[in-house]
């Protein structure tokens, strides 16, 4: 069944005839948290503690943005990026960042956070 028709982005009402679960704010804020800080250890699994622990904040913001939104497993398969941010060469990190099918805005975002890491 496709829900989903066009490159239109649906907010959660559009799909609420399709589902009789309701969180409250306070359910979407610890679901959301507890999503986040998997993927923050997740990030600083796959590239390990050592270069974790040396990265600019920015580029550690880049890097959990890009887990928590395509997830580890794509994340893993950009190997020229993150062979680059284990160099410290944020530069091509930047370069090898983009995300194929997401917005121009989020591709952006982490491109701009991985340069910033590298001034």
């Amino acid at each position: 069944m496709n829900f989903h028709k066009g490159d239109n982005n649906y907010g959660a009402p559009a799909y609420s005839h399709l589902t009789n679960l309701v969180l409250s704010n306070s359910e979407i804020n610890n679901l959301f948290d507890q999503d986040f800080n998997k993927a923050i250890n997740q990030s600083a699994s796959l590239l390990g503690q050592k270069t974790w622990n040396r990265m600019p904040q920015s580029a550690k913001n880049a890097y959990i943005d890009m887990v928590f939104n395509i997830g580890i497993g794509r994340v893993s398969s950009y190997g020229d990026m993150n062979k680059a941010i284990r160099e410290g060469n944020y530069v091509e990190a930047a370069q090898q960042s983009h995300i194929m099918h997401t917005d121009r805005d989020r591709n952006l975002y982490n491109y701009n956070q991985f340069m910033a890491a590298a001034k």
